[in-house]
């Protein structure tokens, strides 16, 4: 990383140096303006001021350059840093890379010196495998010299249970263990397979199925057919159309009837019976007492059912006809009545007043007083009154 510095340059230098040039030729245009003392004077302050300039100046040049050293080493110290950073990575990654070039050279010579002892085994063997191959016919030939000396083998046989399958029969094998004799007895029957059903195609009313049969154990397979579905409730072996529909009548309900190709038919979609046709015949006319009644005969089906008729209230015979007379406690009228009870009047006439006469009288004395009493002569009425007479 390149370092960054901070320079008094020429420039500025310059700079600084033209200042005071520029002060000194103002002081001397002074000098030249003024008394000789009063130059004096004047030199002594441009030196002062000068002196200060020039001190000022050096004191920032000077506080300049601290700054640029100070900032220069901090630079250098960061640098530093870095190129340590630097170098501490690149060791750490040069070590990652020699130990994974170690751990793959290790990997390789394991895997060389496995390969190595597989391939030593593999020959060891097979070497062992021949050998005993060859011992197993030096055994057969030593046997077979011993019997074809000695004339016979004293057998000494381990038995073997074989147990029977479903593609071959059961036995117990004896094995002679010095000379190979061996025989078979005990023998059992081939078992049954043990079969799976998968369903290949199924059976319809006019077409057979067939379902392949796999034995669990031998993997044998079998073909096999399933018989017509003739079940008239089968929903998946008939296929059913329209053949008519049949209406419902008062009497039994309505259906659709379907029909499969194999022939078979079958109800289905019934409908409610519909309401009977009725005609009407009136037996008993209704009056305003006594109820009417009616026959109901069904034109379809000839069902028949008597209902009564009600009651007729214009049907009344007003024939009685009663004359009241007014009297003095009720009004008169003319009463009109049905043999059923039913009545009404006419002709009302207002209650009659009293038609008052001298019933009896008492004359009046020098000392009491007398009376005259009345009686209503009107027909049915027995109203009386009074009235006194002075003495």
């Amino acid at each position: 990383m390149a370092k960054k510095k901070h320079y008094l340059d020429d420039a500025n230098l310059d700079n600084v140096q033209d200042n005071e040039n520029v002060s000194e030729s103002n002081h001397a245009e002074d000098f030249d303006q003024t008394a000789p003392e009063e130059k004096k004077s004047a030199k002594k302050k441009a030196k002062k001021a000068e002196k200060r300039e020039n001190k000022s100046a050096k004191k920032a040049a000077k506080k300049l350059a601290k700054e640029d050293d100070k900032l220069n080493k901090k630079l250098s110290k960061q640098e530093e840093k870095v190129a340590k950073e630097d170098a501490r990575y690149s060791k750490t990654a040069y070590e990652f890379i020699e130990k994974q070039d170690k751990l793959n050279t290790k990997n390789n010579i394991k895997k060389s010196k496995k390969e190595k002892r597989k391939a030593k085994f593999s020959k060891v063997a097979k070497f062992f495998e021949i050998l005993g191959v060859i011992l197993v016919l030096l055994a057969g030939i030593a046997l077979a010299i011993y019997i074809t000396l000695t004339g016979e083998c004293k057998h000494k046989y381990e038995d073997t249970v074989v147990e029977p399958t479903c593609t071959s029969e059961g036995y117990t094998l004896h094995v002679c263990s010095k000379c190979g004799d061996e025989y078979k007895d005990t023998e059992t029957s081939v078992k049954a397979h043990n079969y799976a059903e998968a369903v290949s195609k199924l059976p319809t009313c006019t077409e057979e199925g067939s379902k392949t049969l796999t034995c669990k154990d031998c993997q044998a397979t079998e073909i096999v057919s399933i018989p017509k579905d003739t079940d008239p409730n089968s929903t998946s072996a008939h296929t059913f159309v329209v053949k008519n529909t049949v209406l419902a009548t008062c009497t039994t309900k309505g259906y659709t009837v379907y029909v499969c190709a194999c022939g078979l038919t079958k109800n289905a979609d019934y409908t409610d019976e519909i309401d009977h046709s009725y005609n009407e015949t009136v037996t008993l006319t209704p009056t305003c007492s006594v109820l009417g009644s009616k026959t109901l005969t069904c034109e379809v089906c000839g069902d028949e059912k008597t209902e009564a008729i009600p009651l007729e209230p214009t049907a009344h015979n007003y024939s009685n006809v009663t004359v009241i007379a007014p009297t003095c406690a009720s009004a008169g009228y003319t009463l009109h009545s049905c043999s059923c009870g039913a009545s009404y009047t006419t002709d009302n006439k207002a209650k009659l007043e009293h038609a008052w006469t001298v019933d009896s009288e008492t004359p009046a004395t020098c000392t009491e007083n007398g009376s005259i009493n009345y009686k209503c002569t009107n027909a049915g009425c027995t109203e009386t009154k009074s009235r006194s007479t002075a003495a």
